[in-house]
């Protein structure tokens, strides 16, 4: 069984800049969301053994080290989780790469959210490392494990998870607020279920 979760909103998030592997500490908001993982994970996490393991950047390390709390349990960082490397755009907003870029920014939303960035990291590298960590999990089946990453990373896990085309997975949510759980062949559910009457994303 696979529970996974997005680090809370952090100080990028809210000014619209590009983060990759870049950090930002979490906003008191970001710190109630983790708040809101960690309470929905105590509910609903009861086998055991359990473990936890976060993207090594501070802000999901701060989400995960939250959740760890909550239920009693340390945090490993593993580096197969850390976001997707964004190169030159990291730290910019959408404006800005497009001034410089020349409408890079319609680019990153056709070809799958800053994997055609400058320097930056591949698809196929990130699908790898996810994939090798997905693999590794599914041979510890007796173990319950967590995982906080990232809003791409995220999107890339699950869509490998259920067999996704990437044009898909580039379009799932990313809440700051929920949970996910990856069990069966491909099968995903959110926790809580997304609100009908909620456009877009949190």
């Amino acid at each position: 069984m696979i529970w996974l979760a997005r680090h809370g909103q952090t100080e990028m998030n809210v000014a619209g800049r590009f983060q990759g592997r870049i950090d930002s500490p979490l906003t008191p908001r970001g710190v109630e969301q983790a708040e809101c993982v960690a309470k929905l994970l105590a509910a609903h996490v009861r086998a055991r053994p359990a473990r936890i393991l976060s993207s090594p950047l501070r802000r999901t390390m701060r989400t995960a080290e939250i959740v760890g709390q909550t239920l009693g349990l340390p945090v490993v960082p593993d580096p197969r989780l850390i976001e997707v490397g964004m190169g030159l755009w990291e730290g910019l907003t959408g404006d800005e790469i497009d001034a410089s870029w020349l409408g890079a920014r319609g680019a990153v939303v056709r070809n799958g959210w800053a994997f055609v960035a400058p320097e930056g990291e591949r698809l196929g590298a990130v699908e790898g490392r996810l994939g090798a960590l997905l693999g590794d999990l599914a041979a510890d089946p007796g173990v319950t494990h967590i995982l906080v990453c990232h809003a791409i990373a995220g999107r890339v896990l699950r869509g490998l998870w259920a067999g996704l085309p990437s044009a898909r997975a580039f379009r799932l949510e990313i809440p700051q607020d929920a949970v996910f759980r990856l069990h069966g062949e491909g099968a995903i559910d959110r926790v809580p279920p997304a609100d009908p009457d909620f456009a877009g994303t949190r």
